[in-house]
């Protein structure tokens, strides 16, 4: 006798089985995506068939480098793995370029990136001027640098000059754009420059006198009116810009960094993405715990929260962690007015910064003097006290040094941000290092010839400027070169 089930419950098993298998798959697909894999020992090893790992997303800066976990070459990037939950010492390698090691903590179900920027071993030089470069001034947007030169064969060819650093192909100018000419009767070998914040104007002082000049276009001295008179008006104007950028920047981040930032650091500068402040202790403090929620996946490098006196501080505000970058040992000494024994920690390997050019160049922290208004009510920044003056008190050739530290820590001889806002550049007078902003990864990208401690970068991080010269027994003169970092 043959047995047949009624065609509706075969329909109603086949809909169940289907939807058992469907469910199953998702849930198994899920599990997959997050991470977990079958151990590897079998359902008689007594661990168990799924464990639960962490992905590594292994990505650099350029691809197709080496990944090496625990010393073993596992992949190249770019390219995900799933971990066991554990500390891993990562190394991504290519020929060429220097290394970059960091230990990274994996937890289950989360995705860690190296986002690895590598540096090249031997970085290409490009000529940028030929006829000499000497006072080099960035603006305050980063896209252009004004400097003076002196040793052209042709005299009319001397004077103030603009190089623009965008790589716009659109660009009708390319290279340096002469602003200023030498004129009878304007002695330009002693005059200095400072940028307006709109990076649309230039401040020369020659002598006891000052002009606004038009950084898009030739400018003749003779015609233009002297702006001596005017510079109270110039400066409070410009202050107030800058002071209502700055407090903007600064109201981003929780009150506790933003009395820090006024009451207890100088050199403040707000990364490129304002997602990170750099800072200068000038006293003891402490950072409180806590500041935001806890953010899954965040950077697991050892955090430095007891803040001392002279030490370079970079916060986080999206994962408040807050990392140790060095000792500013010539800020320090002037704070303690003591000789300061070498380091001996072993921490970081990151030399301390050589004097400054002008030594007493702090940036003062404008923001500070506006009444928050996106802060909460206990916000330190509170309202000026009077109209913007902070500037005009100065001696006008200490307020242009103010005004250029606003914008940049070269301006400082401080740390100043890389534009991709995950590295630092310290500049020195014997190399230039470049340091990710967790305080790992500290490279020398260039030790060669550097004629002064000036550094900058090209707005696409691309490249760095320099100023140096390779003819110094020859009687050479020293130019603007571009350091190659990978495009």
């Amino acid at each position: 006798m043959r047995f047949s089930f009624p065609t509706g419950f075969r329909r109603l098993f086949i809909t169940l089985a289907s939807g058992i298998v469907i469910f199953a798959g998702t849930v198994i697909a899920i599990q997959f995506a997050k991470g977990y894999r079958p151990d590897g020992k079998g359902i008689l090893s007594g661990t168990g068939v799924i464990q639960g790992t962490g992905l590594l997303s292994a990505n650099s800066f350029p691809r197709g480098a080496q990944v090496y976990i625990n010393g073993t070459l596992r992949t190249a990037t770019d390219n995900t793995l799933n971990l066991i939950p554990g500390s891993y010492d990562l190394e991504i390698k290519k020929d060429g370029f220097y290394s970059w090691k960091k230990t990274v903590i994996v937890e289950k179900e989360l995705v860690i990136q190296t986002n690895a920027r590598l540096f090249p071993t031997a970085p290409e030089l490009t000529p940028l001027t030929f006829t000499g470069a000497d006072r080099l001034t960035p603006s305050a947007d980063g896209q252009k640098i004004a400097f003076f030169t002196a040793s052209s064969s042709s005299e009319l060819k001397n004077g103030l000059y603009v190089y623009e650093l965008s790589d716009n192909f659109l660009s009708l100018q390319k290279g340096a754009r002469q602003i200023l000419q030498p004129e009878k009767g304007f002695d330009l070998s002693t005059a200095e420059i400072v940028w307006s914040p709109d990076s649309s104007q230039l401040l020369i002082a020659i002598r006891d006198s000052y002009y606004v000049l038009d950084s898009s276009k030739a400018n003749t001295l003779a015609t233009l009116q002297p702006a001596t008179s005017k510079l109270p008006t110039v400066f409070a104007e410009w202050e107030e810009e800058l002071a209502r950028k700055e407090h903007a920047r600064l109201a981003l981040f929780p009150t506790e960094l933003q009395r820090i930032a006024t009451t207890s650091a100088t050199n403040v500068y707000v990364s490129p993405d304002e997602d990170r402040l750099l800072y200068t202790m000038i006293s003891d403090d402490n950072l409180a715990n806590a500041l935001v929620p806890p953010v899954p996946a965040s950077n697991s490098q050892p955090q430095a929260r007891e803040l001392k006196m002279g030490s370079v501080y970079v916060y986080d505000r999206k994962e408040d962690r807050n990392f140790f970058i060095m000792i500013d040992d010539h800020l320090l000494s002037s704070l303690t007015a003591t000789p300061l024994p070498k380091s001996t920690s072993k921490s970081k390997t990151i030399a301390t910064p050589q004097p400054a050019q002008n030594d007493e160049v702090k940036k003062v922290t404008l923001g500070a003097m506006l009444a928050s208004t996106s802060a909460s009510k206990n916000s330190p920044i509170q309202p000026a006290s009077a109209q913007y003056h902070m500037l005009t008190d100065l001696p006008v050739r200490t307020a242009m040094h103010q005004l250029q530290a606003q914008y940049s820590g070269l301006g400082a001889s401080t740390a100043q941000w890389f534009p991709d806002s995950k590295h630092l550049i310290l500049p020195y007078r014997q190399g230039t290092v470049i340091v990710e902003y967790d305080g790992t990864n500290a490279t020398t990208v260039y030790n060669g010839p550097i004629s002064s401690p000036f550094v900058f970068p090209w707005p696409n991080s691309s490249k760095l400027v320099i100023l140096a010269n390779f003819n110094v027994n020859e009687g050479g003169m020293q130019n603007m070169y571009a350091v190659g970092l990978g495009e």
